[in-house]
């Protein structure tokens, strides 16, 4: 089948991610979908380590380079070369499960759906940072069933977009952070909400948060994020009531007796001071629109 038939195209940046790039590639080469009909596009943004030497070693998949530091900058130049009615992300510390584009596809079968957002599968026997996982998945589920566009977020590191999206709107804003929640939010500003789906099913393992030292750095970050992204877009974080709800239905649905539920209490109260600790620092130091790791 010729490039140009593609329905997919899989783009991943990648800065010096030798630890876990390998199991990335394999996890995309393994997919259950047909291989002729997906490629497989990986950007190069300024790695000094052997990040591009282990993607050589893989004829399948096509690496370009982005000397531009930050990874929406590497992520537009994969834009600009992708051939895919269908734009799949996902970053070097992610592992797609087998089934990561056969899912996409079967959202994507609805014509009325343009962004498809998936879920981060918890390592098996993972405890807390499983209980934190739960609580992610419930969050993503009110916010995503709703129709309050203001608190809809991107999410790069597992998201597919048709083309047309990137057609109409152009490519991601070039910025440290945020650029994918920018992009949806100017979508159902455009469009509506009911073009935004959620699937957990579409589901990858975040290398980066296995740990529950990884989940709370990712706290901290997202509140740095949240506070400047909010600054350059109409919307807005969830209220207090709303967390309260979701913490309810995460205790409902996973089962959590009162010690879980306590606990789980416990970890949402320490990933809180982190998230307000990344909205002051944001607030409090200069800001690079352009620099930065992927996501």
């Amino acid at each position: 089948m010729s490039a140009l038939k593609k329905q997919f195209s899989v783009i991943i940046p990648f800065f010096n991610a030798e630890t876990h790039i390998e199991a990335c590639i394999r996890g995309l080469l393994e997919q259950t979908y047909p291989e002729d009909r997906y490629e497989i596009i990986m950007i190069d943004n300024n790695s000094s380590d052997a990040s591009a030497d282990i993607v050589r070693q893989f004829p399948q998949i096509r690496l370009l380079s982005e000397s531009t530091q930050g990874a929406y900058a590497a992520r537009n130049t994969g834009l600009n070369e992708a051939v895919g009615t269908i734009i799949a992300f996902t970053d070097p510390d992610c592992i797609p499960l087998d089934d990561w584009l056969d899912r996409i596809n079967e959202a994507l079968s609805a014509p009325d759906v343009d962004i498809v957002i998936g879920s981060h599968q918890p390592p098996p026997g993972s405890g807390m940072v499983a209980m934190l996982a739960a609580h992610r998945h419930e969050q993503s589920r009110y916010i995503f069933n709703g129709d309050d566009r203001l608190i809809y977020f991107g999410l790069c590191n597992n998201m597919a977009v048709r083309r047309t999206v990137f057609h109409v709107q152009g490519p991601f804003v070039e910025r440290a952070r945020g650029a994918d929640t920018l992009m949806v939010l100017e979508y159902t500003a455009r469009c509506s909400c009911r073009g935004v789906r959620y699937i957990p099913e579409v589901a990858v393992r975040h290398l980066e948060t296995v740990s529950l030292r990884g989940h709370y750095r990712k706290f901290f970050v997202h509140g740095a994020n949240s506070s400047r992204v909010r600054n350059d877009a109409e919307g807005r974080i969830i209220t207090r009531r709303e967390r309260n709800i979701i913490i309810r239905r995460t205790v409902q649905n996973q089962n959590y007796g009162w010690v879980k539920s306590l606990i789980l209490l416990v970890l949402l109260f320490c990933g809180s001071i982190l998230w307000a600790a990344g909205v002051f620092y944001a607030r409090r130091h200069a800001y690079d629109p352009v620099g930065g790791d992927s996501e």
